[in-house]
């Protein structure tokens, strides 16, 4: 495989210095060893990957501003890692980070409309929609994997693609896709890049497809805050921001206070 020198070094000082106010996408993994930086990506080009990132940064302009922050975004394409991460560094004001790697977007699992939710996830790890929080060093507060995911499609999602023709795709959507949206291409979109993620999550896990009947259904005794739903629950958190159903149960437990 074509791994660049470069970019194995990015992986091996980005996991050394991971912080507890550093939030990833995805758990740690060894999916950079099966990258390619310079072959041809049939589902998300360079151009795609980096218009995401552009517009997603000022998607969220108000977002930044309410909070005094400057929010810079991270565009490594030739970085083999199969993640993002978002960054706070001071609870409040200064600098935050959203880092994309291309070695996520070069998945063949995902296309541009992955990928987006990817952007989105990490928004909503620093501007999160559910008060659900992942306490970091000093106090410093971060919206929770399961309100990363389920904020991800909730908004965020709609937002990009109003600005990205790529992620409105009129195709043959599969009868669950049809049933829930109906004739509104944002929501099928959402709900295919969703699903485009979870079959990511789980091959990264060394699990099986997914399909739109393994959504989890259970219910937890504590709001997870501090790990990762599994993937099944990913997937639901997806489906339930498409469709604006709020938390799902399978990571939040109804009447909990937010942790």
């Amino acid at each position: 495989m074509l791994v660049k020198a470069a970019s194995v070094l990015g992986l091996f000082l980005i996991a050394c210095g991971a912080r507890a106010d550093m939030q990833k996408f995805a758990p740690e993994n060894d999916g950079w060893i099966e990258d390619c930086v310079e072959c041809e990506s049939s589902g998300v080009t360079q151009e795609i990957f980096e218009r995401i990132a552009d517009v997603g940064l000022a998607s969220y302009a108000e977002e930044i501003a309410e909070r005094n922050e400057k929010l810079i975004v991270k565009k490594d394409w030739g970085n083999s890692q199969v993640n993002a991460f978002a960054q706070r560094l001071k609870p409040e004001g200064g600098q935050v980070t959203i880092a994309l790697f291309g070695g996520l977007a070069r998945r063949k699992e995902i296309d541009a409309r992955g990928m987006a939710i990817v952007f989105c996830h990490e928004a909503n790890h620093l501007y999160p929609l559910w008060e659900n929080y992942w306490d970091g060093s000093e106090h410093i507060r971060m919206g929770s994997e399961g309100a990363a995911d389920t904020g991800s499609t909730t908004l965020c999602f709609n937002r990009l693609a109003e600005k990205i023709p790529e992620l409105v795709i009129d195709e043959e959507f599969e009868p669950f896709v049809n049933e829930k949206c109906g004739d509104n291409l944002v929501c099928k979109n959402s709900l295919v890049g969703g699903k485009q993620l979870a079959n990511l999550l789980s091959a990264l896990g060394k699990g099986p497809a997914l399909e739109f009947k393994d959504m989890a259904t259970e219910k937890v005794s504590k709001t997870i805050s501090y790990g990762y739903p599994r993937v099944q629950c990913r997937l639901t958190s997806y489906v339930y921001g498409t469709l604006n159903l709020g938390r799902p149960s399978c990571w939040y437990k109804e009447g909990r206070p937010a942790d």
